[in-house]
């Protein structure tokens, strides 16, 4: 089995689990619950800090993988929807329910 199949795999349930954990937050958010909107949203910034990580090791892994799909994700026509997605990442981790006082 190649690396990239496990990297995949690992990121598909980490990216369910951070999208679980803001819905979670949001609910939570709704009913007034602070103590339940504290919890999520701390379980939603991990998740999400950790995907993003697992997001730079597959593209390491990538280079050892699929050498030409890194090299387009990296220097070819795809690098601007590589930088929007980093982009999109970081700020879906800001815009978070309740992360500014929401």
């Amino acid at each position: 089995m190649r690396s990239s199949y496990a990297v995949t795999g690992v990121l598909a349930v980490g990216i369910a689990a951070y999208l679980a954990a803001v819905y979670l937050t949001r609910d939570a958010q709704r009913t007034g619950d602070e103590v339940l909107t504290a919890l999520f949203r701390r379980r939603a910034l991990g998740t999400g800090v950790v995907v993003g990580v697992l997001s730079a090791v597959g593209l390491f892994v990538l280079h050892a993988d699929a050498r030409p799909l890194f090299d387009e994700l990296t220097s070819g026509a795809a690098l601007p929807f590589t930088v929007l997605w980093v982009a999109a990442g970081v700020l879906s981790l800001l815009l978070l329910p309740g992360a500014a006082g929401t």
